[in-house]
């Protein structure tokens, strides 16, 4: 089957279509580009301001740790200082101590 030769204006139309399509695909792909470029940004924002919050949180939590560790410091040291021995105690610590020390005689603290 033979196709019929198109009349020249029909030609020049659909040249022009596909010049316009051509055009309007690559302003299509140029529109889509900014588009993923937009989606990016927003993303690595997002990525950020992530990265922000939980350096936030983790400065705040070791903050807090440090405060745990440093009260339980302070309670051990309070505590270790309220214990005072009576001076019986103490001389009978001193004399143990002694006893065990080289250079002492025995008999010295019976």
């Amino acid at each position: 089957m033979v196709e019929p030769v198109k009349p020249l204006k029909k030609q020049k139309q659909i040249d022009l279509d596909a010049e316009l399509a051509k055009e309007l695909n690559v302003h299509f792909e140029k529109e889509l580009e900014k588009e993923n470029e937009i989606q990016k940004a927003k993303d690595r924002k997002l990525a950020l301001d992530l990265a922000k919050r939980l350096n936030e949180e983790y400065q705040k939590s070791l903050k807090t740790a440090a405060k745990r560790v440093t009260m339980k410091a302070s309670r051990q040291k309070k505590r270790q200082s309220s214990k005072t021995f009576p001076a019986a105690q103490e001389r009978r610590k001193m004399i143990n101590f002694l006893k065990g020390s080289v250079g002492v005689p025995e008999g010295m603290f019976t």
